[in-house]
């Protein structure tokens, strides 16, 4: 891409960019899949006509789909969406749940995924259900333009061994959310450009221990980078577990605020993190913090 002035980002090895003045050219690279992004009609054909110099390419148009979502353009409100509607009900259908009733939430908060025992009638009937490839097409969606979902498809994800019927069930429950819920789009464009986070906290309450971490970050009013994760160690406390979730977040944070900056113009100001949990955001201020529970913490 140097060949055309671009540069690459620092900070994505997928992107690159060339913004100075009055002009802005951005292109990102999946695979064999190529996005341009420009401020203007003119500089995209003048932009496609230099890569066509340097590559083979096949010029789709303009952008309505990119690896399986859709992407809708409202240029009255200055929007942009992508859905996932057309891959949901790909889903429904091989999985044949297309009949089934749709629920409102992921994942059922009376169901005990641990509580279970495996034998060997169990694994045997578990062999003919396609668990591993239901999870991994959920997980797809997770990660793509569905962060509702991605908290239950983590957690079902650590099954993926040896599964039983319970997890079966739990996966096609998280399906079964998704048809009624398929039509939910990401929007970006609905507020000013402006970068907040979010991060939440389970805290010990599964069988391993281990404290479940969350977080999302929305710029321009949709999300742009979210996560599910177990944490490594066992927290001790609440505060403890939401003070290593807002240092998992912080550093997420970090690297948006400088792809941001290559990309549009550099972030003024903090970025704002919210946490709900008041004596993690005194131990991360530092103010008159001093308890049993939290003296070992030293960062």
């Amino acid at each position: 891409m140097s060949e055309i002035g671009l540069t690459r980002s620092e900070y994505d090895p997928g992107v690159f960019h060339l913004i100075i003045q009055d002009v802005v050219i951005i292109i990102v690279i999946h695979v064999d899949d190529c996005f341009l992004v420009t401020n203007g009609k003119l500089l995209m054909a003048g932009l496609k006509a230099q890569l066509a110099q340097h590559y083979k390419i096949v010029d789709l148009g303009e952008a309505r789909w990119l690896l399986g979502y859709e992407i809708r353009r409202n240029r009255s409100a200055r929007t942009v969406s992508l859905s996932q509607t057309a891959y949901i009900d790909t889903l429904l259908s091989r999985f044949n749940i297309t009949d089934a009733h749709p629920i409102s939430v992921p994942l059922d908060p009376h169901t005990n995924l641990f509580n279970y025992t495996l034998d060997n009638d169990e694994r045997a009937e578990m062999r003919n259900r396609p668990y591993a490839q239901l999870i991994g097409s959920l997980m797809y969606a997770a990660v793509t333009t569905r962060p509702d979902i991605l908290f239950a498809t983590s957690t079902l994800e650590h099954f993926m061994a040896d599964p039983v019927t319970i997890h079966w069930e739990a996966a096609k429950h998280v399906l079964r959310y998704l048809k009624g819920t398929c039509n939910y789009v990401l929007t970006f464009g609905s507020t000013p450009d402006r970068l907040v986070g979010y991060t939440d906290v389970d805290w010990g309450s599964q069988a391993h221990r281990h404290s479940i971490s969350g977080y999302a970050f929305l710029y321009a009013g949709g999300a742009v980078a979210w996560r599910s994760h177990k944490q490594p160690i066992i927290a001790l406390s609440t505060t403890e577990a939401e003070y290593i979730a807002a240092s998992d977040a912080s550093r997420e944070a970090l690297w948006l605020r400088h792809l941001l900056s290559e990309l549009t113009t550099p972030t003024r100001g903090p970025t704002v993190l919210y946490c709900d949990n008041e004596s993690t955001l005194k131990l991360i201020r530092n103010v008159d913090v001093f308890h049993p529970r939290t003296k070992h913490i030293d960062l």
